[in-house]
């Protein structure tokens, strides 16, 4: 009897283990894409989040958080690779489990990082837009300031040749 008990203990004990270990390493993949991400070592990170994206439907459901979190940062990986075709379903497919569980919004992780990024490289493009249109009306000042300046010594040069009556 005792050794029944105890063969059932370990048994429930190892299952609980295995339990407790499957969402960590859901999670812990997620961490190492995001260390990937970080290095930029995109490629890697894709294949990570791909593996985390399999547990993820396999743990915890296809249209589960997690599931979405994970289809979230494999359209940023996508995204920051230059591969928009890819990204855009995969973030339409997220935000939609994502909705169906009242959230809005991004979750942290690769998908916010890749967010500001983007929104950072955007804002230096329209400040680069914008020192370039500063410098070119600058230039155009300095050629209509010349321009006055070749004007005045062609009609000084003019007046100085007419004879004087």
């Amino acid at each position: 009897m005792k050794i029944r008990t105890l063969v059932f203990v370990l048994i429930l004990s190892s299952f609980s283990l295995t339990l407790a270990a499957e969402p960590s390493s859901w999670k812990e993949l997620n961490e190492q894409a995001l260390r990937l991400y970080q290095k930029s070592k995109y490629m890697e990170a894709t294949e990570v989040t791909k593996k985390a994206l399999e547990i993820a439907k396999q743990q915890f459901g296809y249209q589960s958080l997690e599931a979405a979190e994970s289809l979230g940062n494999l359209g940023a990986l996508y995204e920051i690779q230059g591969n928009s075709g890819e990204a855009k379903p995969l973030y339409k497919q997220a935000r939609e489990i994502r909705a169906k569980y009242g959230r809005k919004g991004i979750p942290l992780g690769i998908q916010t990082e890749v967010f500001f990024r983007m929104l950072i490289k955007e804002r230096e493009l329209k400040n680069g837009i914008m020192l370039l249109r500063l410098r070119i009306v600058f230039i155009i000042g300095l050629v209509v300031i010349y321009l006055l300046y070749l004007i005045f010594r062609i009609r000084k040069r003019k007046k100085s040749h007419l004879p004087k009556n």
